[in-house]
């Protein structure tokens, strides 16, 4: 990202981005609906949480553009938003290229620090 297209979003707008895309509830609500499109009942299963939580989050991944919903009779299916994808695929990838440097990484480990540094 040039610095003129960085000057271009709001910080607000890029910390709302990371604040919604971050939360592992729905990192992980994003991850299991990248490949299998489900209901809020058939999700609250695969992760073994409650329906309100499900719910919660994913009408924060919906406002915010990460999923879409359509509508099959009387249930509402959820699936990840096509230009979501890459950005998942990508959190992935990096993860799995980086996990030791993240796992040691003393800034992130500290919540003192990390706070103090948003």
């Amino acid at each position: 990202m040039t610095n003129t297209s960085y000057n271009l979003v709001n910080d607000n707008t890029i910390r709302l981005f990371f604040d919604a895309f971050g939360n592992m509830k729905r990192f992980k609500i994003l991850a299991i609906l990248k490949n299998d499109p489900m209901s809020v009942s058939r999700l609250q299963r695969v992760m073994n949480c409650e329906q309100s939580d499900v719910s919660h989050n994913l009408q924060c991944l919906l406002n915010c553009g990460f999923v879409n919903k359509k509508i099959n009779g009387k249930e509402r299916i959820y699936y990840v938003n096509e230009e979501a994808k890459p950005i998942i695929n990508a959190v992935y990838k990096h993860i799995n290229k980086y996990e030791k440097y993240l796992i040691s990484c003393n800034i992130m480990a500290n919540p003192a620090i990390s706070m103090k540094n948003r």
